[in-house]
């Protein structure tokens, strides 16, 4: 029987041609293609609601941001995307942290160290600083300064600097637990290590954090961001 009109013979052995989808493989290939575009909706949206909590800490309307990044942080894990969920965690972290929301901030900041590990570790040094300021905050002194010795070593050295912020919230737990000249040299090298890391523009999020820190400790304004 000779071959359909329109269509080469297809020789013992050879693959047949591409074509387009029947039956079955038609339907299959539509809901590929349907599941396809979702996952890409999804995942813009994740980016999309992420970058709008940005937006809404920058405008100080911190609990709005909280609510928008938990937001952005189930649509990544909806997408599947490990390096979003990472990033909204991370966000989800700082958020809470600034609203003195520690014990929320923890598992946050956990988690997104845990998924940047694996999937970015030159990411990872600075989610480790932030959950270093984090474990500082809550004078946990040791555990801080064992996460911060494991940032500074996914660093190059010309790279640590930007740890700078970060270090000072050592400084800061340190001059909490300390007396007259001792307190006043770490507020001090505190308040040096975090001009030290702005002036580099390095490690925004920290420096804030630091300048919020030390001002509860009565030792200068807070940043007004």
């Amino acid at each position: 029987m000779p071959p359909p009109r329109g269509r080469r013979p297809v020789e013992p052995g050879q693959p047949a041609p591409p074509g387009r989808p029947h039956g079955r493989g038609r339907a299959l290939y539509r809901r590929a293609r349907e599941a396809s575009a979702a996952h890409g909706q999804v995942r813009a949206e994740a980016s999309a609601l992420h970058n709008l909590a940005g937006l809404l800490a920058e405008r100080g309307d911190l609990e709005g941001a909280v609510h928008t990044a938990r937001q952005a942080l189930q649509a990544a894990r909806a997408a599947g995307e490990g390096l979003l969920v990472a990033h909204a965690l991370h966000t989800l972290g700082y958020l809470l942290h600034r609203l003195d929301r520690l014990d929320e901030a923890e598992p946050a900041y956990v988690e997104a160290v845990g998924l940047l590990r694996r999937l970015d570790p030159a990411l990872a040094a600075s989610a480790l600083g932030d959950l270093e300021a984090l474990l500082a905050d809550l004078d946990l002194v040791d555990a801080a300064e064992q996460t911060l010795a494991e940032a500074e070593a996914g660093v190059q050295p010309d790279e640590r600097p930007a740890l700078a912020a970060h270090r000072a919230h050592l400084d800061l737990a340190l001059a909490q637990r300390a007396r007259g000249r001792d307190r006043a040299r770490l507020l001090a090298r505190a308040a040096a290590r975090i001009e030290e890391a702005a002036a580099g523009d390095q490690a925004t999020m920290a420096v804030q954090l630091a300048r919020r820190r030390l001002h509860q400790l009565g030792a200068e304004p807070a940043d007004p961001r």
